[in-house]
């Protein structure tokens, strides 16, 4: 039987956790990023149904020029019948039709060649690190807890270096229960912030140097975390990686980053942790 590819809505939230959940082989935030991505962009987001039934799902967050590709996944039972690639060319074509000129996306191992096969390149990788052990202690110097009165200073500083306003994305994080920001300041300006949310996933952190970077870090890792904190780091970023493992973070897995289009001017050596595979 064909399936039928339509928008998400509301409602598929619990199933599409569900499917990732069985999809990814592993627990993670489904349902909270689901529900976030589905209030930014409802009409990017799409799944696969087959006799009533959610078996595919994927979707994009639109920042003007580009869009970040996340959350793909098909149900185990039902791969091989290329539905993945159906729903990658319905949201390749939505996300074109808003005006993206790019597509950009953090690929797993079994998700490369299908992105292969659609003329995305390669850029790198993006690697999942979680805290093991308590690692060195940071100096958190300089830092101050930031709140949604900062998000017109906060935007601004991140669109310097990931080259697209995601305002509308930063507070929909700040408006979390579970969010908490920190920022660091030079000289009165914004040298960098980190988030912490759903007690498990930090980022984004972003940071004009090391020293502001690690400050932090060392912010964050005062709060209590349900598990393992996770870290998403840039490949192009090693004293991230640097901070991280001194910090007592280990590596999970790497990403393929990839991109299809001209890449975005992002400094991604000043992205220190990505928002999440779907935000970046």
């Amino acid at each position: 039987m064909d399936a039928r590819l339509r928008l998400l809505t509301e409602d598929d939230i619990e199933d599409g956790a569900a499917l990732l959940e069985a999809a990814y082989g592993r627990p993670g935030t489904w349902r909270q990023d689901l529900t976030l991505h589905l209030a930014l962009d409802p009409d990017l987001w799409f799944g696969a149904e087959m006799r009533g039934r959610l078996v595919g799902i994927g979707g994009a967050r639109w920042y003007e020029t580009f869009a970040w590709i996340g959350l793909m996944g098909v149900l185990p039972a039902c791969g091989g019948l290329g539905l993945g690639g159906r729903i990658l060319d319905r949201v390749i074509e939505a996300a074109r039709e808003r005006g993206a000129e790019s597509m950009v996306l953090d690929a797993s191992a079994a998700g490369e060649r299908l992105y292969l096969s659609r003329g995305f390149s390669d850029h790198g990788i993006t690697t999942l690190f979680e805290r093991a052990s308590q690692g060195d202690a940071l100096p958190a110097c300089g830092v101050e807890v930031a709140g949604i009165e900062d998000l017109e200073a906060l935007a601004a500083f991140d669109a310097s270096l990931f080259a697209a306003d995601r305002t509308a994305a930063l507070a929909a994080l700040l408006s979390q229960p579970s969010t908490l920001a920190y920022v660091s300041r030079a000289g009165g300006d914004i040298a960098g912030y980190i988030m912490a949310r759903d007690k498990r996933i930090i980022g984004p952190w972003l940071a004009l140097n090391d020293q502001a970077a690690g400050s932090l870090l060392a912010a964050v890792l005062t709060l209590a975390f349900d598990g393992p904190a996770q870290l998403r780091i840039p490949g192009q970023n090693p004293s991230a990686e640097a901070i991280a493992r001194r910090a007592g973070f280990v590596e999970v897995r790497r990403l393929r980053h990839m991109a299809l289009g001209p890449y975005p001017p992002q400094r991604r050596d000043r992205i220190y942790g990505e928002a999440s595979f779907s935000l970046g």
